[in-house]
């Protein structure tokens, strides 16, 4: 199940990568447990932190 989690994670960050405007080390740690892990949640999750990277390296400089 955790290598399955892993993986799904790695998809959505490859899928997403190309929105960040510069290159960034991801590291994702998933806080909640949930009893359901499907790729759609998963991918919405990592888009939104994406945008929230964004949004805040937009604002610092």
């Amino acid at each position: 199940m955790r290598n399955r989690i892993k993986r799904l994670f790695r998809e959505a960050v490859r899928l997403h990568r190309s929105e960040l405007n510069k290159p960034l080390t991801v590291g994702v740690v998933p806080k909640t447990r949930t009893k359901k892990w499907d790729f759609e949640s998963i991918d919405a999750e990592i888009g939104k932190m994406f945008n929230l990277i964004n949004r805040r390296d937009t604002r610092a400089k």
